[in-house]
């Protein structure tokens, strides 16, 4: 194919074409190295900058406040003149956020996934072990970038604030090491430039245009590694931005629109089928999907925060002292998203999540803290909090008159006009699927699957084997059968919540 494109290029009847190949024919590239150099420019910075685009595009639509602070950061730069249409990269290169994305994307998901081999040079000693002269040795850019002596203990995450941080010997470490997803020295990519050009201007381009939906929560994308780690199967809907953005990173208005406190709602006539499969999902920024989805490195709790995100037209909390309050306490706070989202949104309030188990990452924002205790013994902050919250916590405690008197108790836990917020009193409809035709409903449909669908087997396995004799084999096979039922359209069914 070069042989006979560069052809053209050439000779009496040459096509005359203001590109990479003209520009070369210009500069007095003869024909047999321009073949060369035009090989190199199809099979360089075509599926490796595609899987970035691809996987940055994955990640910015299934973590809610990247995307939200992303796409302001886009809209602030077209409403002051800062972002010409289409962006020059030199506009691109002065957005921080963006910087930081596509950082983190190549991190996160390095297109060149294989092992690289370098023969070295002279003797050495690396990380402790003796290199001879003349030894062939291999590294692997996935692991390598995901390494937690350079990147923290969340390596494994997606993490913005991670180049953010106002660390300077840390943040050049981590550069220099992302830098190597291009290679080094006389092995270093030649088309960095253009490559980090592409990614500079598609994702600004794309995000200050379109919103985009991951259609199947689940079971995002397929993925395989050839020497390039590329996917398949990333199906997403994409819809025409109407209103963009503003500045301000708000949240949406609540609406009670889905809310059926006494389940008194006619199933059919608030939950219509979309028989045909054609209406639209909903905007990415509306539906706050979830971060960390990724196949095998799915994370249950940040789905689950992204269901009730969903369920709640986007709003994370509902108390009138939320938005004012200086100390905060989340009850239960698991992974501690939702601590972490509300300190990222409240930068002058102290925020204190308490759980169990020591599940919460490393790196918070510095008004986010995390403690382990049991809130069912006597609470001993010397300072009462503006404002408690609780989600998902009905089955926590036995004895919810006492957990409410401790939140209360003689104004020590609680400040005087403080809030207590429980969020499981409210009742609402989640379909099992995506098979209602409104947009909300079947958004949360669909959390509702990748929720239940992650979980069934766990859920079901010790009520079947140690309640009813059966074996794992037979658990197992039989929640295939029921996650096929859960998947199935045509039953119109929902959890009363």
């Amino acid at each position: 194919m070069a042989k006979e494109v560069v052809a053209e290029r050439y000779g009496q009847d040459k096509v005359v074409k203001r590109d990479m190949l003209g520009s070369f024919v210009a500069h007095g590239l003869d024909q047999k190295n321009a073949e060369s150099e035009s090989l190199v420019q199809i099979v360089a910075g075509s599926d490796t900058t595609a899987v970035v685009l691809r996987i940055g595009l994955f990640h910015v639509s299934t973590s809610p406040l990247v995307y939200q602070k992303l796409q302001a950061e886009i809209d602030h730069g077209v409403k002051v003149g800062q972002i010409s249409s289409p962006i020059k990269d030199v506009e691109a290169r002065g957005l921080p956020y963006l910087q930081a994305f596509i950082k983190e994307v190549l991190r996160i998901w390095p297109p060149i996934a294989g092992i690289l081999p370098r023969r070295s040079e002279t003797d050495g000693i690396v990380c402790g072990q003796q290199i001879p002269r003349n030894t062939d040795v291999g590294w692997s850019p996935r692991s390598v970038m995901r390494d937690k002596g350079v990147f923290g203990n969340d390596a494994d995450t997606f993490s913005l604030e991670r180049w953010l941080q106002p660390d300077g010997n840390r943040l050049r470490t981590m550069e220099h090491t992302v830098e190597l997803v291009f290679g080094y020295g006389k092995w270093g990519c030649l088309g960095k430039p253009i490559a980090l050009l592409e990614l500079n201007k598609m994702f600004v381009e794309f995000l200050r245009r379109f919103d985009f939906t991951v259609l199947n929560p689940a079971h995002p994308m397929d993925t395989f590694n050839y020497g390039v780690m590329t996917q398949w199967n990333l199906f997403m809907r994409i819809t025409r931005r109407q209103n963009p953005v503003q500045i301000e990173f708000n949240v949406p208005p609540y609406s009670t629109s889905m809310a059926d406190p006494d389940h008194t709602q006619d199933t059919n006539a608030a939950l219509q089928a979309d028989v045909d499969d054609d209406s639209a999902v909903g905007l990415v920024r509306d539906n706050y999907l979830a971060a960390y989805i990724i196949k095998m490195m799915t994370k249950h709790e940040y789905m689950q925060n992204a269901h009730f995100l969903a369920t709640f037209d986007g709003r994370a909390y509902f108390a009138p002292a939320a938005e004012t309050a200086q100390r905060v306490l989340d009850v239960g706070t698991g992974t501690g998203i939702w601590a972490i989202q509300y300190a990222d949104e409240h930068p002058s309030a102290q925020v204190i999540g308490v759980d169990l188990s020591p599940i919460q990452p490393d790196i918070t924002p510095p008004n986010c803290s995390f403690e382990i205790d049991d809130l069912k013994n006597e609470w001993t902050w010397s300072y009462p909090f503006d404002y408690v919250f609780s989600r998902m916590m009905v089955g926590s405690f036995a004895d919810w008159p006492a957990f409410i008197n401790q939140a209360y108790k003689a104004r020590r836990n609680l400040s005087p006009g403080g809030w207590l917020e429980l969020q499981d009193l409210k009742h609402f409809k989640w379909p099992t699927n995506r098979w209602p035709k409104d947009k909300k409903h079947k958004l949360v449909g669909l959390w509702t699957l990748a929720n239940l669908g992650t979980s069934l087997e766990g859920l079901s396995m010790a009520l079947w084997t140690r309640g009813h004799g059966w074996t794992r084999e037979q658990v197992v096979a039989y929640v295939s059968e029921v996650r096929k039922d859960l998947q199935d359209g045509k039953i119109h069914a929902y959890w009363p919540m």
